[in-house]
């Protein structure tokens, strides 16, 4: 119960049924499902040659997992929905540029 008075608690009170939530607290780091995902993707493809989403989950209830890509996509070949994981082709079509690349190696922060 809550009890409210006034002029100082000499005054007149009131008491009313308080109820607290407790809400979960952000303190767990957010879990990658594998320590390493591969994909391969024929130059010029429209798509992956199978689809790829990171999975991940936080045990703190209230938390919301980001994705994002934090190194390795410098000519812009691949973009990650922030929200789900999944990996794509970035634009109609995977265009290589004109360097000598076979293999893209993305890292990819997840947090919460």
């Amino acid at each position: 119960m809550f009890q409210a008075t006034d002029n100082e608690g000499a005054g007149l009170s009131t008491k009313v049924p308080l109820r607290i939530t407790l809400l979960d607290d952000n303190d767990n780091p957010p879990k990658i499902a594998h320590p390493k995902y591969r994909v391969t993707a024929l130059e010029l493809a429209d798509e992956l040659e199978a689809p790829l989403t990171i999975a991940a989950t936080d045990p703190d209830s209230t938390s919301e997992i980001e994705y994002r890509i934090i190194s390795g996509n410098e000519y812009g070949l691949f973009k990650l929905d922030p929200h789900s994981g999944q990996l794509t082709i970035n634009g109609s079509r995977l265009k290589l540029p004109n360097v000598d690349v076979s293999t893209v190696e993305l890292l990819v922060e997840v947090c919460s």
